[in-house]
């Protein structure tokens, strides 16, 4: 029932998975240098937001991050935001993670820019009695991927419904 193992037999196997473990170093090798180039710290960027076409209460903007520093720096993911009133108060926020565009490594070169589509309504739904679906924001907090500092820009995005509601992308690197 059971198949006796023998001495070679192990001996062949390690081999085998010695062999694996050199190619797979030799591969990640060869991408070291991507590999070591550090991720970029919230103070490495700055933030803006390009509005985009409106239509039928749904508004876009792309949120654009710029490496502002003099190295090369890397993120992956998602952006986190806040939306803040004229006195910097924070405001109802809900970001929903769009999984469309899946994440991944993003290098940014310096100058060179990492970006996100935006997506919120503008028509007030269930709830919006109050908040940024009557009040439009003035600033927005963007919090880069694994950071827990952030860059305040000004928003001018108007009213976000569906209690502040924002569908962020992945973030990918700008064409």
């Amino acid at each position: 029932m059971f198949k006796r193992v023998t001495h070679t037999t192990i001996t062949a196997g390690l081999i085998g998975v010695v062999a694996l473990l050199g190619a797979g170093s030799a591969i990640a090798g060869s991408s070291s240098h991507t590999a070591s180039i550090p991720p970029c710290r919230t103070p490495d960027l700055s933030a803006r937001i390009v509005p985009g076409s409106p239509g039928a209460g749904q508004r876009y903007g792309t949120l654009v991050l710029t490496n502002r520093s003099n190295r090369t720096c890397h993120t992956y993911g998602y952006v986190g935001m806040l939306l803040l009133n004229r006195h910097y108060g924070a405001m109802a926020t809900n970001v929903v993670r769009d999984s469309v565009i899946r994440p991944h490594r993003v290098v940014l070169a310096p100058g060179g820019h990492a970006t996100t589509l935006l997506h919120w309504a503008a028509v007030q739904g269930v709830g919006d009695r109050t908040g940024p679906c009557v009040t439009p924001p003035r600033y927005v907090e963007i919090t880069p991927p694994d950071m827990t500092t952030h860059l305040t820009i000004a928003w001018h995005g108007g009213i976000v419904c569906e209690r502040g509601q924002i569908d962020v992308r992945a973030l990918s690197l700008s064409h």
